[in-house]
């Protein structure tokens, strides 16, 4: 899993001193091709140009080239992370993994909007006790492999 960065990106130079002198002039090409090459990190990056983070956090949000080029990074590594989970909801070979991409995404934001997991961020919503889900250990009654599910309260996800 790699990121794609665009095409326009500047090799950086190797820079030979601890810290950036004042008057080096700094592009925007060069501040993202430095997110680029360090995933979007903004202390890696300012490290990379020999500046300090604080001023690479000024200047990925005062320049709006450089802003949607962290943001497209962003994007792409929650797209990867998006797809490790899928990957790992649709493992029928190891059904551990499965149900803790399972647990992971109903504990998510959007599982708590629909009522699963930790506290519930919207109105009307059903109880949190209700409907968190844990595991036991496999059930094997029926030759399954599966953990068993069950509510927080013991009853079967079934019942």
């Amino acid at each position: 899993m790699t990121l794609h960065p665009p095409k326009c990106l500047v090799e950086l130079p190797a820079l030979y001193f601890d810290e950036r002198p004042y008057g080096m002039p700094l592009s925007t090409h060069e501040v993202i091709s430095a997110l680029w090459a360090n995933s979007g990190n903004v202390t890696l990056a300012a490290k990379q140009l020999r500046i300090g983070s604080e001023r690479m956090r000024r200047i990925v949000h005062r320049f709006p080239e450089v802003k949607a080029a962290w943001v497209e990074i962003q994007e792409q590594l929650f797209d990867q992370a998006e797809r490790v989970v899928r990957e790992g909801l649709n493992d029928r070979n190891d059904p551990k993994r499965r149900l803790g991409m399972a647990k992971f995404v109903l504990n998510s934001e959007r599982g708590r909007n629909r009522g699963w997991g930790g506290s519930v961020g919207t109105a009307g919503a059903r109880s949190v006790a209700e409907h968190t889900v844990s595991s036991s250990a496999p059930n094997r009654q029926c030759g399954s492999e599966f953990p068993k599910l069950v509510w927080s309260d013991g009853r079967s996800l079934t019942e």
